[in-house]
């Protein structure tokens, strides 16, 4: 990576496919791959949902807060997929602005609607927060997040993209902004 900042984090709202995006992001360019979600699981030992059932939100988001943290005070040449609401703390957002170059995947309300609408069971069980499939909650959610978002310094829109499209489209965005090389 060329840039100072020696990360790329990729933000968005559930189902706009930083996860997968991120790694093929770093199976075509060799950095590394980190996802926050699994970094959070790892340290306290649970899975997402069940970190949500035990401490609630809040707790789950001073873990995520506390995991992020820690992983940036090391990490170099890799590209992170953050969790939906990671960037919407404005500390975490404050970190994030200082030691990464974040890209906001921007899918509209639509295209996630419709992404949810074709996830199985099992992958909605894991994320508590579209498990409901309340979309007037997650409208709300979704709307209250975008400022946040929308403060990256890179936004990349994927709406009907398949995720190899996105990480090729977010590739050839990063070398015209001169974060990796060509």
């Amino acid at each position: 990576m060329r840039s100072e900042k020696k990360v790329i984090a990729l933000c968005g709202f559930m189902f706009c496919g930083k996860t997968e995006t991120a790694g093929l992001i770093s199976a075509m360019t060799g950095l590394a791959f980190c996802d926050t979600d699994e970094l959070i699981e790892a340290e306290a030992g649970l899975r997402v949902f069940e970190i949500f059932e035990k401490y609630g939100e809040s707790g789950f988001r001073e873990l995520e807060s506390r995991t992020l943290a820690d992983f940036l005070a090391k990490a170099e040449n890799a590209v992170v997929s953050l969790g939906g609401g990671c960037a919407a703390d404005l500390n975490n957002l404050g970190l994030l602005s200082r030691k990464t170059f974040l890209v906001y995947l921007r899918a509209s309300f639509d295209e996630i609607k419709r992404r949810i609408g074709e996830a199985p069971e099992t992958e909605l069980k894991s994320r508590p927060l579209a498990a409901s499939r309340d979309l007037t909650a997650l409208k709300k959610l979704y709307d209250s997040r975008l400022e946040y978002y929308e403060t990256a310094e890179l936004i990349i829109d994927c709406d009907g993209l398949n995720p190899a499209e996105t990480a090729e489209k977010t590739i050839e965005a990063l070398k015209l902004k001169k974060v990796i090389k060509r």
